[in-house]
């Protein structure tokens, strides 16, 4: 058991890549200590964590005698720029995993999500997205209103180069959404593989898909209409994803047309040069932690750069 205020690994993200399921499933790990709660804003760096203190972030995680490592999880800690200078008092030879996700289609998750949560209006997604059509490959006009954080969390090479160059590649693993929702199991073993705990263990959480969000506008207008800080948004929330769960079983994983191909081409295409970036990065991680460059041009359907 470490006594020291340290973390041996964290997950970072990316937003709607499957953080929560991995969440789950490491935090069931009976040699992994994480925060009894799963909550983004609560990460070391960040405003809360700067209002509230070390006190209070530390008090999160509940002491567990058999636990050989300890970690931290946040979709905030790859999206915001001062995390690997932050964490340095924190960690000594950390392991930093990433989970990535074809990004127009995390726009797409992404932009429901802020519809959901009352940061976007209820436009349907070609009509919010027109804004991005008429950028240059590469997005480089932040003027565009909310949606840019969305586009922004895809820029994935630029953000997991951060974490290689305070560190090193050494410290970085990547998996990908795709191989996440199609074999979990091999997926989380692989993830505890590489953070130095038993892979043969198999968790609860891995029957449990990935969130999904919802889009159907019924449940996403009453979503809109009540916080999930009370019981009704709480109830909401739970049969959004309870109806996408099973929906998802009954569909074998397909994923509703939400963006006609000629805009989602369009939405890619202009994504082009970050994914460019993250596959060189990719490609320089040691083998074994990420998937081959190969292998991911084919789960994102991509043609070769």
């Amino acid at each position: 058991m470490q006594t020291a205020r340290k973390l041996d690994f964290l997950v970072i993200g990316a937003q709607k890549c499957a953080t929560s399921w991995i969440y789950y499933c490491l935090k069931e790990h009976p040699e992994i200590l994480l925060p009894e709660d799963k909550y983004e804003l609560a990460y070391l760096g960040g405003e809360m964590y700067n209002k509230n203190g070390e006190d209070w972030y530390w008090g999160r995680f509940k002491e567990n005698i058999s636990y050989k490592f300890r970690g931290d999880i946040s979709v905030d800690y790859m999206y915001d720029i001062s995390t690997p200078e932050n964490l340095r008092p924190y960690v000594d030879h950390p392991k930093f995993i990433a989970s990535l996700r074809h990004p127009t289609d995390r726009l797409i998750s992404s932009y429901y999500w802020l519809v959901r949560k009352g940061h976007l209006p209820n436009l349907p997604i070609e009509e919010g997205v027109k804004p991005l059509l008429d950028q240059k490959p590469g997005f480089s006009d932040s003027d565009i209103g909310g949606v840019y954080e969305a586009v922004n969390r895809g820029f994935y090479g630029e953000q997991l180069e951060r974490f290689a160059d305070a560190y090193s590649y050494e410290n970085l693993y990547v998996a990908a959404y795709e191989n996440i929702s199609r074999d979990g199991l091999t997926e989380i073993k692989k993830i505890y593989n590489f953070i130095g705990v038993d892979a043969n263990y198999v968790p609860k959480s891995l029957s449990v898909r990935p969130k999904k969000n919802s889009y159907n506008p019924i449940l996403l207008k009453m979503e809109r209409l009540f916080s999930r800080k009370t019981l009704a948004g709480k109830v909401l929330a739970k049969v959004a994803n309870v109806s996408n769960q099973l929906l998802s079983q009954k569909d074998n994983e397909k994923k509703p047309e939400v963006l006609s191909p000629k805009v989602k081409d369009r939405i890619t295409e202009l994504y082009r040069p970050h994914i460019d970036h993250t596959l060189d990065i990719i490609n320089r991680l040691p083998k074994g932690q990420g998937p081959a460059v190969d292998d991911l041009v084919k789960l994102w359907n991509l043609k070769r750069p």
